[in-house]
């Protein structure tokens, strides 16, 4: 029996019917006002997340009714990428755990200099520390966030298979669908 007691009311505009307890550390938007659905990169949900997928993929490897497991991640197509709200540019996530993840995803992931941070974002940072997450009006610098919005999702995603091809590989589709 699945019951709704932990999951959110889904109000339709950042309350994707997230569980409640996921809202510990929340996205926070450009005024400072925590959400109703969790920064992606905040070290409580991804733990929690993925330990629920852990264990819900090995107690139902085996489960006679069950085909197949096609898992998400982060609600990829609602909360993160805000379409549901009809692509309102003005709500990102700007938490502390966001703007450390994109520093990080610039410096590693893309191995740019501070050099090239400063001149695309019109900056003067002295670290990848002090780096924001840039609102929707700064045209070149939000593409990029875009770009590590998606990589975001995506490395959530390779999380999510990897734990469903260990506990139950039989159940995994051939091919999962990408962003």
């Amino acid at each position: 029996k699945v019951g709704w007691q932990g999951v959110s009311r889904g109000s339709g505009r950042g309350d994707g019917g997230v569980p409640r307890w996921s809202w510990k550390e929340p996205a926070v938007d450009r005024n400072g006002k925590p959400g109703l659905h969790p920064t992606l990169w905040s070290p409580f949900y991804r733990k929690h997340y993925f330990n629920l997928i852990n264990e819900f993929t090995k107690r139902y490897a085996n489960a006679e009714p069950l085909v197949c497991f096609f898992l998400d991640f982060g609600n990829s197509e609602s909360a993160y990428s805000y379409n549901f709200c009809g692509g309102d540019k003005t709500i990102f996530d700007y938490s502390e755990f966001e703007r450390e993840a994109f520093g990080k995803y610039l410096k590693s992931e893309l191995r740019w200099k501070l050099k090239q941070v400063n001149q695309v974002f019109s900056t003067d940072y002295k670290s990848f520390d002090e780096i924001q997450v840039p609102y929707c009006e700064q045209t070149g610098p939000f593409e990029v966030y875009l770009g590590f919005r998606s990589w975001s999702i995506n490395q959530g995603k390779a999380k999510v298979e990897e734990i469903l091809r260990r506990n139950a590989p039989s159940k995994v589709p051939d091919k999962l669908p990408k962003n």
